[in-house]
């Protein structure tokens, strides 16, 4: 971060994730891997004392083998999975951080998001205004009856969605005792599934 003039400054921050699977599949590869990064940027621009318009942005990214759970197997399926000669569960421990799937369990995400913020000192009271919007886009892959048995599968669920708002603010800035915030709200949203 720092001033780029008198009168705009900068913030660049992110972060970069990425670890192995820690849940053994004897079936596959490793559950619960992850590897995932964020990148958001703010842009200051004060021209005046009285007036600051702060932009901010944000992008995500994400790419795991979230969430596998660990799970205790009933007689029958431990039985099924010997007769179809298919990797066995240990059915008794739910928390040996192994489990046997025949699908991966997926999750990956995108999201951007976009924001104005406007505040404006007037003589007795301070004016905002915030602008924001936001997008997502995400699929996931789960397997439902854990185990390698075809049973319960969840395969590209999709989801996604847009939103934008805008709010307008008046606090007071009165001496005395009394003081006010009036202000008006707007929203609107859209989820896809």
């Amino acid at each position: 971060s720092g001033p780029l003039t008198d009168e705009i400054a900068y913030r660049l921050s992110g972060s970069w994730h990425k670890m192995d699977g820690w849940m053994e599949n004897p079936a596959g590869d490793d559950l619960n891997a992850v590897q995932d990064w964020n990148a958001r940027g703010k842009l200051l621009w004060a021209p005046t004392d009285e007036l600051s318009v702060l932009l901010t942005g944000s992008h995500v990214d994400r790419d795991t083998s979230c969430c596998a759970a660990d799970a205790t197997q009933t007689t029958a399926i431990t039985g099924e999975l010997a007769r179809q000669g298919l990797p066995p569960i240990n059915k008794n421990d739910a928390f040996d951080w192994e489990n046997a799937v025949n699908l991966d369990s997926d999750f990956q995400l995108e999201a951007d998001a976009v924001s104005i913020k406007l505040d404006y000192e007037l003589p007795m009271a301070a004016l905002t205004s915030l602008s924001a919007w936001n997008q997502y886009d995400y699929h996931m892959d789960t397997d439902g009856d854990r185990s390698v048995l075809d049973v319960l599968g969840v395969y590209d669920d999709k989801y996604s969605g847009e939103a934008w708002s805008q709010e307008l603010r008046l606090t007071s800035e009165l001496e005395g005792p009394l003081q006010y915030v009036a202000g008006l709200y707007g929203a609107h949203e859209e989820n896809t599934r």
